[in-house]
C-alpha cells in the first residue's frame, strides 16, 4: 500500500456536498501505473460513487476503522466515512467531513500510521506496549492540534446571521446601517466575541488577534476568506510584515460554515509550527 495524496477539499466537490479529507492510496504493484490499462474495467468506475464494505482490501478496512476511532475519541463523531474507487488500476480513495484542517489532518496521517504498523483499532484489543505508545502519541497530538488553533473572523454581512437565526430582523436592519461588522471566533462552534465598525476597523482588530497570536508563541499562521480573495491578500501582505513568514495555507471556507456567515468574511488563525511537525 503506498500513500498518494491527503488533500482537504473545500465543498461541494465530487465526492460531497460538504468539506472532506481525501486519502488516496495504491494498492498493488507498482508497475500498475505504468502497464496496460483496461478501459472496460474501469470506465465503470463513476466518480464520487461510494464501493460497498464487504469489498474494500483489508488494508482500507484497517485505515476506515482507525479513521472512525480517532474521530470519535476527538469529538467528530462516527459517521460520514466512505471509501470510492479511481479510475485508475489500484487506486482506493477514503473520504470523511473535517472542520478543522490541522486536526483533519493529523486524523488521516494518525490512521496510515497506525494502520501500517497493524495496530488494532478495537479498544478492546489487547495491545503491545509499542502500540498502546502509538496510540497515545497520535492522540496527543491531535488534542494538541484541536488546541492550538485559534481562529477569528469578520462577518461582512450579517444577513446571514438573520436567517440562521443567531440575530433578530431588527439586530440586523440596525446593525447593516451602522455598518457593524461582529468579530466571531471558531471553536466547537461559532461564537461572537466582539463587535466593530466599518471593514476597515474589523480588519485592523483581526491583525490585532493574530499579532496578540504570534506573541503567545503561535508562529504559524492562515488566512481565510469567502469570495474574497482581494481583501485575503491584503490581509496576507499585512500580516507576513507582522509575522516575519509566509502563511501555512491560505484558503477559502467551504459552505458549510459559509452558509451561516455570507460572502465577504475574512478571517485570522494562528497555531505553533511544532505543532504541525
Amino acid at each position: 500500500m503506498r500513500l498518494i495524496e491527503i488533500r482537504l477539499l473545500e465543498g461541494p466537490n465530487v465526492y460531497r456536498l460538504e468539506p472532506v479529507v481525501k486519502i488516496e492510496l495504491a494498492i498493488g504493484r507498482r508497475r500498475t501505473f505504468y502497464g496496460e490499462r483496461r478501459p472496460g474495467r474501469h470506465a465503470l468506475v463513476r466518480l464520487g460513487a461510494t464501493v460497498p464494505a464487504k469489498t474494500w482490501p483489508d488494508p482500507i478496512a484497517a485505515i476506515v476503522a482507525w479513521v472512525r476511532r480517532l474521530r470519535t475519541d476527538h469529538g467528530d463523531g462516527l459517521g460520514g466515512i466512505a471509501v470510492h474507487r479511481s479510475s485508475d488500476p489500484g487506486h482506493w480513495i477514503v473520504t470523511f467531513p473535517w472542520m478543522g484542517a490541522e486536526r483533519a489532518q493529523s486524523i488521516a496521517e494518525a490512521a496510515l500510521a497506525l494502520a501500517e504498523r497493524d495496530v488494532s483499532p478495537s479498544r478492546t484489543a489487547r495491545l503491545t506496549g509499542h502500540q498502546e505508545r502509538a496510540v497515545a502519541r497520535w492522540s496527543a497530538r491531535i488534542e494538541e492540534a484541536r488546541t492550538s488553533l485559534k481562529m477569528w473572523f469578520a462577518v461582512d454581512t450579517l444577513e446571514y446571521l438573520r436567517r440562521g437565526g443567531r440575530i433578530g430582523a431588527a439586530s440586523a436592519w440596525l446593525g447593516s446601517a451602522l455598518k457593524i461588522k461582529p468579530i466571531l471566533t471558531l471553536d466547537k462552534e461559532i461564537t461572537p466575541i466582539e463587535r466593530v465598525r466599518t471593514g476597515s476597523k474589523a480588519v485592523a482588530r483581526l491583525l490585532e488577534y493574530g499579532e496578540q497570536r504570534h506573541a503567545d508563541g503561535a508562529d504559524g499562521w492562515v488566512v481565510q476568506h469567502i469570495q474574497a480573495p482581494e481583501e485575503a491578500q491584503r490581509m496576507v501582505d499585512a500580516t507576513r510584515e507582522i509575522m516575519g513568514r509566509d502563511p501555512v495555507f491560505v484558503s477559502e471556507v467551504g459552505p458549510v460554515i459559509g452558509a451561516h456567515v455570507g460572502p465577504g468574511l475574512l478571517g485570522i488563525g494562528g497555531i505553533p509550527l511544532s505543532v504541525l511537525e
